[in-house]
């Protein structure tokens, strides 16, 4: 449903859009790595305008509990407070349940 709402954003934009990939454990983790890959190509296919990719990596392996996320977030509320992308992918479960506790701030 996401995804049908970015296609349906006015085609005659003049600034490319933007798709952050938010990694759970980093982006040529298998099997995470070729879904990747297949996703940016397909997007692409699907969307007329260009498409810039960001990725980000969690690196949810090094992380501890929920708690301790407070300078992640304060982190992509620096990087992407004020140029949000326009669609942000998350990529695994430790990113999904990030994305989800955080997102009213980020």
């Amino acid at each position: 449903m996401l995804l049908l709402a970015f296609l349906a954003i006015d085609a005659e934009a003049a600034d490319p859009r933007q798709v952050l990939l938010f990694h759970s454990f980093g982006q040529d983790v298998p099997p995470f790595g070729p879904f990747t890959s297949g996703f940016r190509t397909e997007l692409a296919g699907l969307v007329p305008e260009r498409i810039v990719f960001q990725e980000l990596s969690l690196n949810a392996e090094r992380t501890g509990p929920p708690e301790d996320e407070q300078p992640f977030v304060e982190f992509l509320r620096a990087r992407y407070g004020s140029a949000r992308p326009d669609l942000i992918v998350t990529i695994g479960a430790p990113a999904t349940n990030v994305y989800l506790r955080h997102r009213g701030r980020v």
